[in-house]
C-alpha cells in the first residue's frame, strides 16, 4: 500500500512540474499577455518586440529591443534580422536587451544581422551563440557593449570596435573559434577577463597605449602568435587576476611576449599566466620595474621557452614557475631574488649556467628547485662567500650533481 501511494505521488509531482515548466516557457513568446507586457510600454513591429524606457538622467525616454522574433515560429523560420527600426514615433531605438535570451537560446540559422545606427547599447549575451553569422557591423553610435554580448558566435571571422567603445567588457569574444580579425578603434582603458578566451584564430591583435589593465583569463586558448603588453598596464600593475584565471594558459602557438617598459615598485605575473605556451620562445620583463614576481607554474611547460630577457629585477619565483622548460640554457639570479619555490627549473634539461649576480648569501631554495637540469649544472656568483651559501643551498635542496664558482665580475 505504502509503495503505491509513493507511486502515485511520483507520478502527481512529475505531471506538476511538467505543466509548471511548460507554463514557465512553453516555447512561445507570451507578448499577448497584456498585463505582462501592457501596449503602451511594448510594441510589437515587423515582428520584433520593443520596450519603451525613459532616462531619468537625460529626461528622454528610449526604446530597447527585448527580443528579435514576437513568435516561436518566426524564429523557427528566420535566416536573417534587418527589419530593426532605429526609432518609433520619433523616440529612438537605443538599446539591445534581447531579454529572451536569459533562456539561453540559439539562432545558428540566422546568417545576417542589421543593428540600427540609432543603438548607444548592446546589451549582455545580446547575440549570445548566433553561430551563423560571419560578420558584424558595430554602428559607430555605440557606445558601450556589455559582457558575452558576442560569445559563442563561432562562425564570426572579423569585427571592428568604433571608438565610442573603452571597455572590451568580460567574456565579449569568448568561443568566437574563427575569429581572426579585430580593429580597434577606441581608446580603450581595458580589456576584460576571459575577453578572447578560445578564439583559435585570433593570430594577431594591436592592443592600444591606453589600456591600462588586462583581466585574467583575456586571451587564453586564443591563437595568438606575439604580443605586446601596454606600458599602462605594467604601470598599474593590473595585468591578470589569480582570482579570474590565467591570461594566456594554453596559447599554443604564442611565440613571443613583450612586456613593455614601465616604471612601477611592483609587477606580478600570476599563477599559469603561460602555462602549457608551447610555442613561446621569448619574453621580454619590463626593463624598469623595480621588483617582479614570478607566481607559481607561470611558466610551466613553455617546452621552447630559450630566454627570459630583462630578468635582473627578479624578486620571487614561485613553485613549479619554470618546470618544464625544456630548451632553457642560462638564467640570470639576481641580487635581489629572495626566494627560488621548489621544483621551480625542475625538468629544464638543458640548464647548464645560472648566472648569480649578487654578492649576497643565496635566497630560500626550495625542494628540487634545479632538479633534473644539466648535468654538473654550473652556478656562477660574485664571491666566495656568495658561491659557498649557494653551494649550501643548492645541497639542502636535493642539488647534488652541479658546480658552483666564482669570479670577479658577472656579466648581467
Amino acid at each position: 500500500m505504502k509503495k503505491k501511494f509513493l507511486y502515485l505521488l511520483s507520478v502527481v509531482m512529475l505531471a506538476v512540474i511538467c505543466v509548471f515548466g511548460a507554463n514557465a516557457y512553453d516555447g512561445d513568446r507570451p507578448y499577448d499577455d497584456t498585463d505582462k507586457f501592457p501596449p503602451e510600454f511594448y510594441k510589437i513591429i515587423n515582428g520584433v518586440v520593443y520596450h519603451k524606457n525613459y532616462d531619468s538622467e537625460a529626461k528622454k525616454h528610449y526604446y530597447e529591443i527585448v527580443d528579435y522574433f514576437a513568435t516561436e515560429e518566426l524564429a523557427k523560420k528566420a535566416t536573417e534580422i534587418t527589419n530593426l527600426l532605429s526609432e518609433i514615433n520619433g523616440i529612438p531605438v537605443t538599446e539591445l536587451r534581447f531579454y529572451e535570451n536569459n533562456n539561453k537560446k540559439t539562432y545558428p540559422n540566422i546568417k545576417k544581422i542589421i543593428l540600427p545606427d540609432s543603438l548607444k547599447v548592446i546589451g549582455e549575451e545580446a547575440l549570445w551563440s548566433f553561430g551563423g553569422i560571419k560578420e558584424l557591423k558595430i554602428p559607430a553610435s555605440v557606445e558601450r557593449i556589455e559582457r558575452a554580448a558576442f560569445a559563442r558566435m563561432s562562425s564570426l571571422e572579423k569585427i571592428t570596435l568604433p571608438e565610442k567603445v573603452t571597455y572590451i567588457s568580460e567574456n565579449l569574444f569568448s568561443g568566437c573559434e574563427k575569429l581572426s580579425k579585430v580593429v580597434i578603434k577606441g581608446d580603450v582603458y581595458a580589456v576584460g577577463a576571459d575577453a578572447f578566451s578560445g578564439c583559435s584564430s585570433l593570430k594577431k591583435i594591436s592592443l592600444p597605449e591606453t589600456v591600462k589593465s588586462i583581466g585574467g583569463g583575456a586571451f587564453a586558448g586564443s591563437g595568438l602568435t606575439s604580443i605586446t603588453i601596454p606600458a599602462a598596464v605594467v604601470r598599474n600593475n593590473r595585468f591578470g587576476d589569480a582570482d579570474d584565471g590565467p591570461v594566456f594558459k594554453d596559447c599554443k602557438s604564442l611565440a613571443k611576449v613583450v612586456f613593455s617598459d614601465a616604471e612601477t615598485k611592483y609587477f606580478r605575473i600570476n599563477t599559469d599566466d603561460f602555462r602549457n605556451c608551447t610555442a613561446l620562445k621569448k619574453v621580454y620583463l619590463p626593463k624598469s620595474a623595480k621588483n617582479v614576481l614570478i607566481s607559481e607554474d607561470a611558466f610551466r611547460n613553455c617546452k621552447k621557452l630559450t630566454k627570459i630577457y630583462n630578468s635582473s629585477n627578479i624578486k620571487e619565483i614561485g613553485a613549479n614557475a619554470f618546470r618544464g622548460c625544456k630548451t632553457l640554457t642560462a638564467f640570470t639570479v639576481s641580487s635581489k631574488m629572495t626566494e627560488i619555490g621548489r621544483t621551480a627549473f625542475y625538468g629544464c634539461t638543458k640548464l647548464k649556467k645560472v648566472t648569480v649576480n649578487s654578492k649576497k648569501k643565496a635566497p630560500v631554495i626550495g625542494k628540487k628547485a634545479f632538479g633534473k637540469t644539466a648535468a654538473g649544472i654550473k652556478f656562477v656568483t660574485k664571491n666566495s662567500t656568495a658561491a659557498k651559501s649557494w653551494k649550501s643551498a643548492l645541497k639542502k635542496s636535493g642539488l647534488k650533481k652541479m658546480k658552483v664558482c666564482y669570479v670577479k665580475y658577472v656579466n648581467v
